[in-house]
């Protein structure tokens, strides 16, 4: 199939070209938007790191992946000065004189005008004015006394091949600063959110996320002048591109600018002996050499652009391995060593339970399926969302649910608040999909994909207490003293609190024996029966049955509150640090409960809004400043949080998104 004049090969990952179009036989109803495409910076970046899981990861086992940060390394050449910013310096002073007073050639024009404006009357003007009796004053003795006469109007013209080449330079060398700026602007943003976070470790906020967040950036980003050097970079490209920029309110670009012009360098006359324009040449030269254009064929480019694909790819699943780490999700003893890839499965286990990871082999999405619980489907998409006015009618024409989005972080975002909110990570109000940015120059990448996956395997496990459990048969009836963590509703049994002393139901258990026995002893009754003997033999088959639906019953029940009760056992681990509370810690009220760590202070549970009247998780972590904006929820608070804080036990409900106390937000 050809897209944009490339091949493309099964399995491939369509995508636009730089003016949001597909260029297919059967058109998308809907292009995106051009401003969602990656700049060619991020795009080579996501290369970058596909191309080093691909190499140290893809295939191995879990520690391997953990061993792999998800940054991408501060490569120095980057704020080295390049040679265009070098003759950038020197040259742009020539660039700056031609096209404030460029060269003009003169253009004469002819134009009938009055006699006492006329200053160069034309070759023509006695036999223009011959004809053109309309233009004579009066006719005298010696003639005829013209009132217009044709004359010659000099008219400058800047539209030369020369500035031509000065005003499409400064739209090149604009958008050579524009990319060396996004460059290290990302190297500004990581290192500065790795002194911010240092800042924040020395405070003693939460060793835990302390610990999670210096493991991430290991050993690449220790060295500690590196945000020094890099802002100083940044200073020198943005004073270079502002004096460019400058250029645009000149008088030659204010003549032939604003439209994209295809030029090529070609000497000429002027460009050769003119000083000036030969320093505009020079710069010509230099820009050229920076672009370094190559084999720039249709289907070059859609490789490359399907490597980046393919590396945004394996960059999500290795920020999904490390957001599980970070939340203590690791796999099931024995299975550390398996294969980590495309078509592969692990069985996983962590404080919110035992769950399946599955790589898909046909489209590289990632599914989490908890044992008790809804599946959730992890799709990477390789568009920067938040950089698009439109993403808000895309968002609406998404129908699955269970659906995890993670996309590439922008730089400049448009969107509007509200859609941002959405984009950036769950909350405050649950929605059926989730969304998520990352990006390997984002520290918080990690964090803010490990809060979403709280968000799906947390707030499950917490909304689905308390457990019930209906009566096997409608005639069934329980045994009398029930066990203090479960309660009698009707025609059901709720589990309302883990066991204190075991599992065990006395009574139903004895209930339960007593039927075995019966059933043995009718059994053997049934065995010595003489076979003429029909009434008595149809009487004891149906004791028999009667029995046997008693005890097979009654261990129903049993086996059912027993995993109920190992089920609800999971709540007292703690989700923010290795401890766990007893059940004796556990506060059960209705369909709420309550839970506190004694290592770290952590509470969490279900509370009840009072604006909608349903119960919603939360967890309460006692470092966590109340009232951060949803886009600063990351870096106030990690992966350490469910429903949004507004102040100390008061919460955004996640069912209704407005505060848990009833008052307005």
């Amino acid at each position: 199939m050809a897209i944009r004049g490339a091949r493309a090969s099964r399995g491939d990952i369509l995508l636009a070209a730089g003016d949001g179009t597909y260029h297919l036989s059967h058109p998308i109803e809907q292009p995106p938007d051009p401003w969602v495409i990656p700049d060619e910076d991020a795009m080579r970046v996501l290369r970058m790191m596909g191309e080093g899981i691909e190499n140290r990861c893809l295939g191995q086992g879990w520690l391997d992946w953990l061993g792999e940060p998800p940054l991408m390394p501060p490569v120095e050449d980057i704020l080295e000065e390049t040679e265009l910013e070098q003759i950038l310096s020197q040259k742009l002073g020539h660039l700056e004189t031609v096209c404030r007073r460029p060269r003009m050639h003169l253009k004469l024009e002819e134009e009938r005008q009055p006699v006492s404006l006329c200053k160069r009357p034309s070759k023509r003007a006695a036999q223009v004015l011959a004809s053109h009796s309309e233009d004579w004053e009066r006719r005298t003795l010696w003639g005829v006394r013209p009132k217009r006469i044709l004359g010659l109007v000099r008219d400058d013209l800047y539209d030369i091949y020369e500035n031509r080449l000065a005003v499409a330079l400064v739209a090149r060398l604009d958008e050579a600063l524009a990319q060396r700026i996004r460059e290290v602007r990302r190297i500004v943003l990581a290192a500065r959110s790795m002194n911010e976070w240092s800042k924040a470790f020395d405070e003693g906020r939460n060793h835990w996320r302390a610990r999670r967040i210096c493991d991430l950036w290991g050993d690449l980003w220790e060295d500690k002048g590196l945000l020094a050097r890099a802002k100083k970079a940044l200073s020198r490209l943005m004073r270079l591109r502002q004096r460019v920029l400058g250029l645009r309110d000149t008088v030659l670009h204010k003549q032939i600018g604003g439209r994209r012009r295809r030029v090529q360098l070609r000497m000429t006359n002027v460009l050769t002996h003119d000083e000036l324009y030969r320093g505009v040449v020079e710069l010509w030269k230099a820009w050229e050499r920076h672009v370094m254009p190559g084999d720039d064929s249709p289907q070059t480019l859609w490789e490359r652009e399907q490597r980046s694909a393919r590396g945004m790819s394996l960059f999500a699943m290795l920020v999904v391995v490390h957001a599980l780490d970070a939340l203590r999700i690791e796999p099931e003893d024995g299975t550390e060593e398996v294969p980590l890839k495309p078509g592969a499965s692990l069985r996983l286990r962590g404080s919110c339970g035992p769950l399946t990871l599955t790589w898909s082999e046909d489209d590289r999405s990632v599914t989490l399926q908890p044992s008790q619980g809804e599946e959730l489907r992890i799709v990477d998409l390789p568009a920067m969302l938040e950089a698009s006015l439109a993403t808000e009618r895309w968002l609406d024409d998404i129908t699955e649910e269970g659906l995890l989005i993670l996309h590439l972080a922008t730089d400049q975002p448009r969107a509007p608040e509200a859609v941002r909110n959405k984009l950036h990570g769950p909350g405050p109000k649950q929605e059926p999909i989730m969304f998520s940015s990352l990006a390997p120059w984002e520290l918080e990448s990690v964090e803010r994909v490990a809060r979403t996956l709280r968000w799906q395997l947390w707030g499950g496990l917490f909304q689905g207490y308390p457990k019930t459990i209906d009566f096997p048969t409608r005639s069934w009836r329980p045994a009398n003293e029930l066990p203090e963590w479960v309660k009698l509703t009707g025609s059901s049994f709720t589990v309302i609190a883990p066991p204190r002393n075991g599992t065990a139901w006395p009574k139903l258990e004895h209930r339960r024996d007593g039927a075995r026995r019966e059933v043995e002893r009718v059994q053997a009754r049934i065995d010595g029966l003489e076979r003429k003997k029909k009434e008595d033999r149809k009487h004891l088959l149906k004791q028999l049955d009667d029995h046997r639906k008693g005890q097979d019953n009654d261990a129903w029940i049993l086996k059912e509150l027993q995993n109920a009760a190992e089920w609800t056992r999971q709540l007292l681990r703690c989700p923010t640090c290795p401890g766990s509370a007893t059940p004796y810690e556990f506060e059960a009220a209705g369909e709420q409960f309550r839970v506190t760590c004694r290592n770290c202070g952590t509470t969490w549970g279900l509370l009840e809004c009072a604006h909608c009247g349903k119960p919603f998780p939360f967890i309460d972590f006692p470092r966590n400043e109340p009232g951060a904006p949803p886009l600063e929820v990351d870096r106030r608070y990690g992966c350490d949080v469910l429903a949004f804080p507004v102040k100390k036990g008061v919460y955004v409900c996640t069912r209704c998104g407005l505060r848990s106390d009833g008052d307005p937000l």
